[in-house]
């Protein structure tokens, strides 16, 4: 089935400077958002980081002022080359393998006041 959703979460626009660290260098990257969930986000880049990779993720997010989430997770896909721009998008999916709870309490009362994204 064509554009059948896999996702789990409830995904919401944000676009936020998110700083990212491959687990095994010390090589800062800093990008912007293009979705947030509870179990992930999106990040635009066409420097992608191989499906795979394990992340630490520093996200600002302004929500009664700005607050840092600090998280790791798993690089779960890419996407560029010619799927990117005909979709509007072009970058890396992010699965969150660890967030603090405080940060999780942040980023879903975010994800549940935001309309849903399609």
């Amino acid at each position: 089935m064509e554009g059948t959703e896999r996702r789990k979460d409830r995904r919401v626009t944000i676009a936020t400077i998110v700083k990212v660290w491959l687990e095994d260098l010390d090589d800062l990257m800093e990008y912007m958002s293009e979705n947030l969930s509870a179990g992930g986000i999106f990040i635009k880049t066409d420097r992608p980081i191989p499906v795979g990779s394990k992340v630490s993720l520093e996200i600002s997010l302004f929500e009664g002022g700005i607050k840092l989430i600090e998280a790791e997770g798993n690089v779960v896909r890419v996407i560029g080359g010619e799927a990117g721009p005909a979709r509007g998008e072009s970058g890396i999916a992010i699965e969150f393998t660890y967030i603090d709870p405080e940060s999780k309490v942040l980023i879903d009362k975010i994800v549940n006041k935001s309309p849903d994204i399609k």
